[in-house]
């Protein structure tokens, strides 16, 4: 089963990868890329306030680094995500970026990392009581998916999945229950993506099944309990939500909620991987969330 300690030494073993970051002026983005510089994982270029960037790198000891000056957040972003798009750097990630500003450098046609497919946030998360990592998918980009786009919101999960080393993932498209009804349209969603894995789509998935609630995607007693016979029950690898609402508050939930848990958060869909989470969150996740996206590449 995929772990981040896995994860981990799959990043660790690979030769260090250039990350430009958006605006690399916080505290917990220099801290988690000291860590991630220290163990071999990448080497920081960091776009933005040089004064500052060069005082948080001395109080976090961070010495491996390059920096391109600049104070204006929108040429902040497009300089990140062009160290990108010119090959300098192999990986994007957002330091003290809005996401609204660095994501509007990523979309531009002619500047940005667009590859024709739609993009998506996939968040890895473990937690003790199931001993593995599972995805959850799309807290982070789109806020109300169509079908059309739930296939590719999936399908870059898939790739995610495949990526980190499992070999055939499972997934689960995610209600309130499994019964199917008019008046929720999500569970329609459900048995049309069901429909299209039978039909021979998302190459790589193992097993797709839904309407399916989340205690029977996590919980095979909650499977047995309800008399559902399921090949993913308890097992599933990727949680495919609704629409961003209901994504962001599972993870933010587990985040907050959940002691010992390990998080982590990258955007698939782009010419790299986006290592993408909330200003607020905490040096270990954004450490983890490079390590998930080093770990690709």
């Amino acid at each position: 089963m995929l772990s981040f300690s896995r994860i981990l030494n799959m990043a660790r073993s690979r030769k260090p990868r250039p990350v430009a970051v958006s605006d690399g002026a916080g505290a917990s983005v220099i801290k988690a890329l000291k860590k991630a510089t220290d163990e071999g994982m990448c080497v920081p270029h960091l776009v933005g306030d040089s004064d500052k960037i060069i005082a948080l790198a001395k109080d976090a000891g961070l010495r491996e680094y390059e920096i391109i000056h600049c104070t204006d957040p929108v040429e902040t972003a497009k300089t990140a995500v062009s160290l990108v798009k010119n090959g300098t750097c192999s990986l994007l990630m957002k330091g003290k970026s809005d996401t609204k500003t660095l994501m509007q450098a990523v979309l531009d046609r002619e500047k940005g990392l667009r590859t024709g497919n739609r993009m998506s946030h996939v968040a890895a998360v473990e937690v003790p009581l199931l001993q593995k990592v599972f995805f959850i998918t799309d807290g982070g980009i789109n806020p109300h998916p169509d079908l059309e786009l739930k296939k590719m919101i999936l399908a870059n999960a898939v790739t995610a999945a495949i990526a980190l080393g499992i070999k055939k993932p499972k997934a689960a498209v995610l209600c309130a229950q499994e019964a199917v009804k008019n008046d929720q349209p999500e569970t329609l969603d459900a048995v049309a993506l069901v429909e299209h894995f039978n039909n021979g789509g998302f190459p790589g998935l193992d097993f797709l099944e839904g309407p399916m609630a989340t205690d029977v995607a996590l919980s095979r007693r909650a499977a047995t309990i309800k008399g559902i016979e399921s090949s993913v029950s308890g097992c599933a690898d990727i949680l495919l939500v609704p629409d961003l609402a209901s994504g962001n508050i599972m993870a933010k939930s587990i985040l907050y909620l959940v002691p010992d848990r390990i998080f982590g958060g990258v955007v698939m869909g782009a010419s790299c991987p986006i290592i993408l989470l909330s200003r607020a969150d905490e040096e270990t996740e954004k450490y983890h969330s490079i390590s998930l996206a080093c770990a690709m590449v």
